[in-house]
């Protein structure tokens, strides 16, 4: 089963929810050129992160405060161009300023998928979760990027674990089933490679499933 086809799946609805502020629409402009995190920006939603002081920042100085905000506001308008460079240094400043930023951290790792940096999103996911553990967007983002890497086993749980937190999150349910459809049919491929089609021919009869050599025919 090729890739292309959870990719399929995975962009029929909104990748990041509209609280997160970003979405992974298909295509290269948006948010999969053929890749499930590898998106643009649609950054008409982008979040303006929390300037708040984190749990540990409670002394922090209005100064640097103001700072992490003023960082913040610039990066949103440099991802808004497309100018992601700008906006990860951008995001590094603000975290300079207020390292207790969970949804810097979100915001940023966000930018990372944009740009096919994988690890380094997935890092700043993690990051934003260790400090603000209920954050559900940043484990959803994070089961997208797992995702990408065909890591879907830590993707699925991810999706399971931003569900227990956010369970009116229309995306999450959306998107772990079609990564369930995908898994399904990898698996119906390997039981017809292994002699029995039963599942696999009645799955690419429906166009639910696909030959991996593009043939729609329901003869295995």
């Amino acid at each position: 089963m090729n890739r292309h086809f959870i990719v399929a799946f995975l962009v029929l609805g909104s990748l990041i929810c509209a609280t997160a502020g970003l979405t992974f629409p298909q295509g290269a402009k948006a948010e999969t050129a053929g890749k499930l995190v590898q998106n643009e920006v649609s950054v008409s939603t982008f979040p303006r992160p929390s300037v708040e002081p984190g749990r540990d920042s409670g002394d922090k100085k209005a100064g640097d405060m103001l700072a992490a905000q003023t960082y913040n506001e610039r990066t949103i308008r440099y991802a808004e161009i497309g100018e992601l460079d700008l906006a990860i240094s951008e995001f590094g400043k603000a975290l300079e300023a207020d390292p207790l930023a969970a949804e810097t951290y979100n915001n940023r790792g966000i930018t990372y998928s944009k740009k096919g940096q994988y690890d380094l999103a997935i890092s700043d996911f993690t990051r934003a979760l260790e400090i603000k553990p209920d954050m559900a967007r940043a484990c959803y983002n994070r089961g997208l990027t797992y995702a990408e890497k065909g890591q879907y086993a830590r993707s699925l749980q991810d999706f399971d674990r931003s569900l227990e937190i956010d369970p009116i999150h229309a995306p999450g349910y959306a998107n772990r089933g079609s990564l369930h459809v995908h898994l399904a049919c990898s698996d119906w491929e390997k039981a017809c490679q292994l002699g029995n089609c039963d599942h696999l021919k009645e799955a690419v009869k429906i166009g639910l499933c696909f030959k991996m050599n593009g043939n729609s025919d329901s003869s295995p």
